[in-house]
């Protein structure tokens, strides 16, 4: 699919105050983060209507990601960390820091490898995090 450049249709408009994040999963599914309420909340494909997936936990969300794996990764950029939660996560899910002593992490991606790279905003670099074997 190809969206036009400049282009002022949209099918799908979210509201959310301090959306700061928006990434999909294999199916679709969009999630937003919201840095005001410190939320991760889930809205199924085309749909406008959300549930909070993650609602404690996080101190000032930024960006998130999915691994190949279906993980989902949260710069937390309150507390300095990245956050995963494990694939199939439900509601009220409670996440493991996999990366801590961060200077406000904004952004995290992967590389085919499965490393993990954070653009670290608060020390003006990108780590890499290599995969454990």
């Amino acid at each position: 699919m190809l969206w036009p450049f400049f282009s002022s249709a949209s099918s799908l408009i979210i509201p959310l105050n301090g959306l700061v994040g928006v990434t999909t999963d294999a199916s679709g599914n969009v999630y937003a983060t919201s840095n005001t309420a410190n939320t991760v909340t889930r809205y199924p494909q085309g749909s406008t209507s959300g549930t909070v997936m993650v609602s404690s936990g996080l101190t000032y969300p930024w960006n998130l990601r999915f691994d190949t794996y279906g993980n989902l990764y949260v710069a937390d950029d309150g507390a300095g960390t990245i956050v995963m939660f494990c694939a199939g996560f439900t509601a009220g899910s409670v996440g493991t820091i996999v990366v801590s002593g961060l200077n406000q992490p904004l952004d995290v991606a992967f590389d085919s490898d499965m490393n993990l790279y954070v653009c670290e905003y608060g020390n003006n670099r990108i780590v890499k995090f290599a995969k454990l074997p």
